[in-house]
This record gives structure tokens, C-alpha cells and sequence, in this order.
């Protein structure tokens, strides 16, 4: 999940302008412009947020597999002396 978080922070951040804007028959360039330029921000800010939640997605990820090999070894060490009888 975490990797395909980080793939998507970077999608987000893979934007470009759209090309042709300025073209004097276009009157409502700079509206565009600047609607782009709030979407832009606005990316720039989602792909930092995913990114950081994906980390912290890949931090629990690995806290949680520990546990789990941790648990696995508290109850094979339980279990050793009930076999051996």
C-alpha cells in the first residue's frame, strides 16, 4: 500500500502546463493561467501529503512485521519444551 501511495505522490507531482495558453485569441489566458497555477499548488501539497502518509504507512509496516516475527518467537520458545517431553 505504502508503494503504491509513493507512486501516486509522484504522479501528482509529474504535472506540467498545459502548452499554448498564451495565444492572443484566447482572452481568458490569464484565467487559466491562474486557476493552473492554484491547481498546481494545490498538487504540490496532496503529493506531500500522500508522501508523508506513505511513509508513515511503510514505518507501521515494518513495526507490525517485527511484532509478528517477535510474537512467532515468544510461542515457538513456549512451545520447544512441550514437544520435547
Amino acid at each position: 500500500m505504502a508503494s503504491r501511495w509513493g507512486a501516486s505522490a509522484g504522479e501528482l507531482s509529474a504535472t506540467t502546463a498545459p502548452a499554448g495558453l498564451d495565444l492572443s485569441c484566447q482572452a481568458s489566458a490569464a484565467a487559466v493561467n491562474a486557476a493552473y497555477a492554484d491547481i498546481t499548488a494545490f498538487t504540490a501539497a496532496l503529493a506531500a501529503r500522500v508522501g508523508v502518509r506513505a511513509t508513515h504507512v511503510a514505518e507501521a509496516d515494518t513495526r507490525y512485521i517485527a511484532n509478528e516475527a517477535d510474537s512467532a518467537n515468544e510461542l515457538a520458545a513456549l512451545a520447544s519444551p512441550a514437544n520435547a517431553v
